[in-house]
């Protein structure tokens, strides 16, 4: 069961990143980080001291989630008035997007 998940707010102007957790096949994904925004914080940076404070995350999982929003930082950096909302979630297609704007 996949227990981590990105949401990302994604404008023109930032980057907001958070990370849910599911507990349960009951239960939707909860919470665990308030969203940390990029480039006005070291956001990626953040989110690893933040995922590292909880004792019951595996590295394996936090690994993996971190050089994803490496990824998806990328992504903003290189296309993020040129690309719509429809194509960078289907470039990264676990991951929540909030939109500020929609193309």
């Amino acid at each position: 069961m996949k227990t981590l998940q990105l949401r990302f707010i994604w404008n023109t102007e930032r980057l907001a990143i958070a990370v849910d957790q599911k507990l349960s096949d009951n239960v939707s994904f909860i919470p665990i980080t308030e969203f940390l925004s990029w480039p006005q914080q070291s956001a990626r940076d953040e989110l690893e001291v933040l995922l590292k404070a909880k004792p019951w995350i595996p590295e394996h999982e936090m690994i993996p989630l971190l050089e994803k929003v490496s990824s998806v930082i990328d992504c903003w950096q290189e296309k993020n008035t040129e690309t719509s909302i429809t194509e960078i979630e289907e470039k990264f297609p676990d991951c929540t997007f909030l939109a500020t704007y929609r193309k």
